[in-house]
């Protein structure tokens, strides 16, 4: 994250416009603009709610002052960011720390930036108090990297005289939440696995739309909308894992139409489902259906019509969309 300066609010100050933060004494915030206007600068705050969104604007510039460092490090490696909390660095960069609550990732900063940097990667800046050894023992390779939260290490070799990989990645995430304020990201837990009987199947065209709530007249959930060889319309939370929201057989359709191009009706067992898409997703939509619909009704009278629809009012909007 860019910041040029990490300061702390040594008075109390109520914002006398929109674009300005509200600072009560004590909060740290993160510089990111101070040379366009030296009395006023660009910051953010850390929020009272941890997860909440990070808040950034105008602070009048007297009333920071630049928080201590907790320590002064310099690298005994040079590290490559593998995500954007992280910090890069190079082998003898000096940095400046500001949070070692966790003792395998520490809140750093380094020329204009912030971020988390692995603390084995790292040592006391000489004259800093704080003690060191020489840099002999790490001559030749940077030690193991704690465990990342978004790409597990295979086949790691067990440690005894450290925290497991499961307590590092804890660590972690508890020093991410910590920071959350600062607009950091909050670790994701892994996604549950699907199994393939709800995942959307594959080959067929998919179309975003937002599922209304009639009796509410509001947005229920986004979604893709996407009509199967199997004679189902299948609704699924996204392209990418495909994971179904709902479905429904066409056998269950009595009825499909369109509203002013903007919006899909489905009738399925007397209760109306409506899908508010793009005119052009609506009309492509809604001539699948009455492809599927045709397909049925052609395989001769003893097959039977799974549902049916206004005939002449789906033909010309789906002519028209061919248009």
């Amino acid at each position: 994250m860019h910041c040029k300066a990490v300061c702390v609010a040594i008075y109390d100050y109520a914002p006398q416009a929109d674009e300005e933060l509200k600072l009560t004494e004590g909060d740290i915030l993160l510089v990111t603009e101070n040379e366009e206007d030296p009395d006023w600068w660009t910051a953010t705050i850390k929020s009272a709610d941890t997860f909440a969104d990070a808040s950034s604007g105008l602070v009048p510039a007297s009333y920071l002052q630049e928080a201590e460092p907790t320590a002064h490090v310099v690298a005994l490696y040079e590290y490559a960011a593998t995500s954007p909390d992280e910090l890069t660095f190079p082998e003898d960069a000096r940095l400046n720390v500001y949070d070692t609550s966790d003792p395998e990732w520490w809140f750093a900063k380094y020329g204009d930036s912030v971020g988390l940097i692995p603390a084995t990667y790292v040592e006391p800046a000489p004259g800093s108090g704080q003690g060191g050894g020489s840099n002999d023992a790490h001559a030749h390779a940077p030690p193991p990297l704690p465990e990342p939260i978004h790409e597990p290490v295979p086949d790691a070799p067990e440690h005894h005289s450290g925290p497991s990989q499961e307590e590092a990645e804890s660590q972690k995430k508890q020093l991410l939440s910590a920071l959350g304020g600062f607009g950091f990201e909050k670790p994701k837990s892994a996604a549950p696995k699907v199994s393939k009987e709800n995942l959307g199947p594959e080959g067929i065209n998919y179309y975003s739309v937002t599922q209304v709530d009639k009796k509410k007249k509001k947005s229920s959930r986004k979604g893709f909308l996407g009509v199967s060889d199997e004679y189902a319309v299948i609704l699924v939370s996204d392209l990418k894992s495909k994971e179904i929201l709902a479905k429904w057989d066409m056998a269950e359709i009595s009825k499909f139409s369109e509203k002013k191009n903007k919006k899909l009706i489905l009738e399925v067992g007397g209760e109306e489902q409506q899908f508010e898409a793009e005119k052009h997703d609506v009309l492509a939509l809604l001539a699948r259906l009455q492809s599927l619909d045709d397909k049925v009704r052609n395989r001769g009278s003893s097959s039977k019509v799974p549902f049916q629809t206004d005939f002449h009012h789906a033909a010309e909007v789906t002519k028209a969309w061919y248009e």
